[in-house]
Formats: structure tokens, sequence, C-alpha cells
């Protein structure tokens, strides 16, 4: 199966819909440490 998690793209101060849905089928926290590196 896949793992998912809704994740805030920017402040929500901004806009109230900024989440984003991330699935994958490997850990999630390996998944969001990559996007929190391209953040960067």
């Amino acid at each position: 199966g896949f793992q998912c998690a809704l994740v805030p793209l920017f402040d929500p101060r901004v806009s109230p819909r900024n989440l984003v849905l991330v699935a994958a089928r490997t850990p999630l926290g390996t998944v969001l440490a990559g996007l929190d590196e391209d953040s960067d």
C-alpha cells in the first residue's frame, strides 16, 4: 500500500488552500525529508 500525508505548501495566512496530498510506497519520513532539502 501507499503511505500518505497532507503537507502545507506555504504559510496558511496567505491562503487556506495550501495543502498537497503526498503519497509514496516508501516511508514518508524519507520522502518528506527530500522535499525539505529541495526547498532550501
